[in-house]
């Protein structure tokens, strides 16, 4: 694992190198077999459980390797299987109680259609409590905890099950004293079955996902001359899955609860539970069925030249990378939050949802890119004491091609949709167009490609090493990587009407009378219902669509303050500007309103666009000690202070930015944003046995027995990680979905550590809701991922042992504790200012103590 400055010779995005490698087999046999064994019966209860978790893991496997034919030809394979059956930590939440259930609430609730007069004794009549609503309600259980805040645990959660198979095959031929070939094949099966987070019938949330992928490669080595040495090899990589939720193929509870017009009517793939969305409460959802195969060629050539003070590699990387994808968004889903009558739970029973979309029809996404890497890069012996760095990559890749060449993207000037004249389906989109929706403008393109390829990254890399004092070594370097765009966020150019449907509704503001229910295209068909319905591009492309770019730049000093013990400062800066992330450039002003009717583009619900204006920003200071083995100890000490801060932390995040008209109101710190860090890894071999201090010349069985004892251990503290306080969209009113909203800020919100409490963890009075309908005109001042919450502190501890049976025969005992102590690490607290009776309630834990026992035999 490289954790510095890539050399050129690696591209496609900056940050840790990870290099895999696999043994070859010589002219002795060599082997090992291995058993690492979990089981609940050691482990702790969870802070919120009755009992400890289900959990059985036995993970197997070995290896071998040796001749085929003596100096000549070796062979070298690897079999690893894993069994595991567990629920991890039980859910814990809030559902709806009896009284709730019946209609009856605590605090006050209002029936919009009387004026807003309080419900009688704040209870609505069973005659308005909406029949679909009843039948979900029906899927979940009922309180069996007395705590109101987290009335539901979930403690028979059904094991998830995991079942995975790994191979790796490798022979080598030594064809002469100069070349070398060998041939490699890697294979990865797993079955993996998630437990859900409700239990039967629902089973909401849990999936099924079943996973092959295979690898299989040629190498030869030529060594040209004593100073040129040439390395080629091909390699085909094929990967394949599928996730679906547990009730596909076995139940469907979509279409008996009365929602209609989703995939789940027409294929079993989709059936589930309705996907509903209550701020909160626990209710049901579902997993959304899709599969992909992704195909991989490539070649790589390289040439390595030993010339004096200069050893200089270049070569290249070409791939070709084929994708068939099927992903749709699932059934769809409705959203309980505007709080027409008070309460979230009473707009739920209502019928009063704040956001309603289907899928009734959805298209596979095939598409295909090319890829080009080239590096030239030389290690430059300047002097004994200096040494330089210098590399220059190029990388290109071709604009995606969607095999039925579908859509082009939005003209946003012009409002229109772009067409390609090839698209295979052509004809059936114009007669849309014109027939079913003449009020989306489309325009014909003589263009294949979605977006311009982008040809002009070239990434120079520098750095030195200087030993200007002896045992004092300074290292620094700087580098320009590029993140190419991801194929499969790509790949879903097709995504509109005709060849999907996917309606979205939005309701009117919470000021005005609700509209909206589960099925707000009343009884028609599902093509009927994108007649009047709002649209949706999901995603469209800029045409100019540049990759991401990331410099990296670094400084450190080594200090060997003896031969066993060495010191470490480091620093590292990164920037990143045309980062892909998701987009919705349906916007408009916050204020009073039907949203769906004043946006920019009132015929769509959102315009999803890939965009590359993200940017990030990160600084951190690292100290190292590391100790090398001093009578039987040794230890490496870290810390790290550092800061991330982003415009969204990962590919597939929506939109972060609360103004549309703001981008950098999305500014605020990464997800995974730490300031401190600190680890502590130590390992220190008992100071008895044969050739240790006490008992070194023991022998036969009391040598096993008392020989090869030592003790592992693993220290980690880390600050709590980021959370955003939100609320329901309508507040803002600036979109119909698929942005995000924040309240104003009018405290710190971060309580200290001795006002921290499981209850309250937040102070939910620094923050203040602004005005439901955009009434205030205006956005909320709350920045991004303000609050911060517990930090983690964990210790991992092992006990070994290593036997030496006889010569080249040894057998290794070890006995690991992951969170030794069993110290509790809390979850993140509530932060839905929708739900303001679970703000700063913390109703989740990271895992207690879990023992593992292993056993491995080398040979």
């Amino acid at each position: 694992m490289q954790t510095g400055l890539a050399p050129a010779e690696f591209g496609r995005g900056g940050g840790v190198i990870v290099n895999v490698a696999t043994r070859s087999g010589t002219n002795e046999y060599h082997g090992s077999l291995y058993h690492f064994l979990r089981n609940n019966k050691f482990d702790a209860r969870p802070f919120f459980s009755s009992r400890t978790s289900p959990l059985k893991r036995n993970q197997f496997g070995g290896s071998t390797g040796g001749p085929i034919k003596r100096d000549k030809l070796f062979f070298f394979g690897n079999y690893e299987g894993f069994r595991e059956a567990a629920t991890g930590n039980p859910p814990v939440g809030r559902v709806m109680d009896e009284n709730e259930r019946n209609g009856t609430f605590t605090g006050a609730i209002r029936d919009p259609f009387a004026g807003g007069a309080a419900f009688p004794n704040n209870t609505i009549p069973r005659n308005r409590i909406d029949p679909i609503s009843l039948r979900i309600l029906d899927l979940v259980p009922m309180p069996n905890n007395p705590d109101p805040a987290r009335n539901f645990i979930f403690n028979d959660v059904p094991s998830g099950r995991t079942n995975r198979d790994y191979a790796i095959g490798r022979v080598d031929y030594n064809m002469s004293e100069k070349d070398i070939v060998y041939g490699r094949y890697l294979y990865n099966e797993e079955e993996f079955r998630s437990p859900p987070t409700l239990p039967a019938p629902a089973l909401s949330n849990g999936r099924r996902t079943t996973l092959r992928a295979q690898t299989a490669s040629a190498h030869w080595n030529r060594v040209i001359s004593p100073s040129l040495i040439n390395n080629l090899n091909l390699g085909y990589t094929r990967y394949a899955n599928q996730v679906a939720g547990l009730n596909a193929f076995v139940r469907d509870f979509v279409t008996p609860s009365g929602i209609t017009n989703t995939l789940s009517a027409t294929d079993p793939l989709f059936w589930g539970t309705p996907n509903v969305s209550v701020p909160g409460y626990l209710f049901t959802g579902e997993v959304t069925g899709n599969f992909r195969t992704m195909n991989t060629y490539q070649i790589q050539e390289s040439l390595l030249w030993n010339r004096g003070k200069h050893t200089i590699k270049a070569g290249a990387d070409l791939r070709e990378i084929r994708t068939w994808m099927f992903y749709t968004g699932g059934n769809g889903s409705t959203s309980f939050a505007n709080r027409y009558s008070g309460q979230t739970g009473s707009d739920f029973l209502l019928g009063y949802a704040s956001n309603t979309t289907k899928t009734a029809r959805a298209t596979q996404w095939n598409s295909k890119i090319h890829y080009g890497g080239f590096f030239i890069q030389d290690d430059w012996k300047v002097t004994p004491t200096l040494t330089l760095n210098l590399g220059l990559r190029y990388e290109v890749e071709s604009a995606l091609r969607q095999v039925d060449n579908g859509g082009l993207g939005f003209d946003v000037g012009a409002g229109t949709m772009l067409i390609s004249r090839l698209a295979t389906n052509l004809a059936a989109i114009e007669d849309f167009y014109t027939n079913v929706r003449p009020d989306v403008p489309i325009r014909i393109e003589d263009r294949r490609a979605p977006y311009n390829a982008d040809i002009n990254n070239l990434a120079p890399r520098a750095g030195f090493a200087w030993s200007f004092r002896p045992r004092w070594v300074m290292r620094g370097g700087y580098g320009i990587y590029y993140d190419s765009p991801q194929i499969q966020s790509l790949a879903s150019t097709n995504d509109f009407a005709p060849n999907t449907l996917r309606p979205i509704w939005t309701g009117a503001p919470p000021t005005q009378l609700p509209d909206l229910g589960y099925n707000p295209e009343g009884n028609v068909a599902p093509e009927e219902t994108l007649r009047r319905a709002p649209l949706t591009i999901f995603p469209f492309l800029s045409r100019n669509f540049p990759y991401g770019k990331i410099q990296q730049w670094n400084l450190n000093m080594q200090y060997q303050v003896s031969n066993t013990l060495m010191t470490e400062v480091m620093y590292q800066g990164s920037n990143g500007v045309n980062l892909l992330g998701f987009d919705n450039i349906n916007f408009r002003e916050p204020g009073p309103g039907n949203v769906q009717q004043t946006l920019r583009f009132p015929q769509f619900a959102r315009i999803q666009a890939e965009d590359m204006w993200g940017r990030s920003f990160f600084h951190g200071l690292g100290v190292k000690v590391e100790q090398r083995p001093v009578h039987g100890f040794m230890y490496l000490i870290a810390y790290t202070f550092s800061r991330s801060i982003d415009l969204a932390s990962t590919l597939n995040q929506g939109p972060q930015w609360v103004d549309p008209f703001n981008r950098n109101t999305a500014r605020g710190p990464s997800d995974f944003n730490a300031p401190h860090r600190f680890s502590a890894a130590y390992e220190y071999r008992l100071p008895i046995g044969r050739g240790r201090p006490f008992a070194s010349d023991v022998q036969g069985a009391a040598d096993k027995l008392i020989s090869g004892w030592g003790v592992r251990g693993m220290t980690f503290f880390q600050t709590g990680l980021p959370q955003n306080v939100s609320m329901a969209l309508s507040r803002n009113a600036t979109c119909a979905v698929a942005c995000a909203a924040r309240p104003d800020r009018i405290g710190d919100g971060n309580l200290s550590k001795d006002e921290r409490t499981l209850q309250r963890f937040y102070d939910v009075s620094a923050f203040r809701l602004i005005a439901p309908g955009g009434a205030d005109r205006r956005v909320g001042n709350a920045g991004r991922n303000i609050l911060t919450s517990a930090g983690l502190a964990q210790f991992d501890l092992q006990v070994f042992k290593d036997t030496r049976i006889r010569e080249g025969h040894s057998l290794e005992f070890r006995w690991e504790m992951f969170n030794a102590f069993n110290h509790t690490n809390w979850g993140g607290a509530g932060t839905n200012m929708e739900a303001p009776q679970l703000f700063g309630v913390i109703s989740s834990t990271r895992a207690p103590r879990i023992m593992q026992f292993a056993l491995r035999y080398q040979f």
